[in-house]
């Protein structure tokens, strides 16, 4: 269901905010954003038989079209406006994890997940895409980066303990649980 492990925590991260009811829902976004329309050269190509000539349409891709597909879309509840997300028009510093938009009459934000080392290097090729999704649509997507969010915010349950259910040990820091974020704030 999920594409990636930081995604799958990101995921449980969602679920607990919801049930404290900072998150009235979310959902992985399935529908794609077209970004390019392509380009085809059409021709006509002439078939010579044996008794007659015959022109057939015929049609070359030069450039594919390209589409984006958001990991995940937060509808907001507004008891986490300036602890977990902030207005993307706010007039104060932004100092909250996301960005959210205005959408039916609620604050909904769009993310995508990426892992701290990408060895890939999709981070560079998404920051172009949120670039033009921006100047295209007006549409703000959020990266988030796992477990990093964990550290600024908490993490979830899960998150402290080891496929083999021993606890983890973390380098920068053991992160809060939702109960000690909520304490802290």
């Amino acid at each position: 269901m999920y594409d990636s492990p930081e995604e799958e925590y990101f995921a449980e991260w969602l679920a607990e905010l919801q049930q404290q009811g900072y998150v009235k829902s979310w959902e992985r976004v399935t529908t794609p954003i077209p970004l390019t329309r392509g380009l085809k050269h059409n021709y006509i190509q002439t078939i010579i038989l044996k008794t007659k000539t015959k022109t057939v349409p015929k049609s070359q891709v030069l450039l594919a079209s390209s589409e984006y597909t958001p990991d995940f879309g937060i509808v907001w509840d507004d008891g986490a406006k300036n602890i977990f997300f902030q207005p993307i028009y706010d007039e104060q510093k932004l100092i909250c994890p996301f960005l959210a938009d205005l959408k039916d009459g609620e604050y909904y934000s769009v993310v995508e997940i990426k892992p701290v080392f990408d060895r890939h290097n999709m981070t560079r090729a998404f920051i172009s895409n949120q670039k033009y999704i921006w100047d295209k649509y007006g549409l703000y997507v959020n990266l988030i980066v796992v477990p990093d969010i964990f550290l600024e915010t908490f993490s979830p349950i899960s998150f402290f303990k080891t496929p083999t259910g021993l606890d983890k040990k973390f380098a920068k820091g053991r992160p809060l649980t939702l109960q000690q974020f909520n304490d802290k704030i």
